[in-house]
């Protein structure tokens, strides 16, 4: 199947190439940018898990509990921790990061 934009009429057409080709669709987990669409709506309830220190199964499977038919993988939680601790680190080293934070923590 091809989808193509007509300029003339300024409308798309769809074309079916191989009618006698025929398979069920694939899950939207194969799709990564369907995932980062999910991802982006799950954000906040993904973000406090991992705030909580909740590990990737464990978010996975609350996930999977409210939605079944969640399209998230684990490798997108992983991906989501990188970042928050990317920007946790602001460029520092762990142990900077920790000697920074200590203060704030009243130790």
């Amino acid at each position: 199947m091809t989808l193509r934009l007509d300029l003339q009429a300024n409308l798309w057409r769809i074309t079916i190439e191989n009618p006698s080709f025929n398979h069920t669709p694939s899950p939207a987990s194969t799709h990564p940018i369907q995932r980062a669409l999910e991802l982006k709506h799950k954000k906040y309830k993904v973000d406090s898990a991992l705030h909580l220190g909740r590990s990737t199964y464990q978010i996975l499977v609350e996930l999977r509990d409210a939605d079944p038919g969640t399209a998230l993988i684990s490798r997108d939680i992983y991906n989501t921790r990188f970042k928050l601790n990317q920007l946790f680190l602001a460029g520092r080293t762990p142990i900077q990061a920790l000697l920074m934070e200590l203060p704030k923590d009243g130790l």
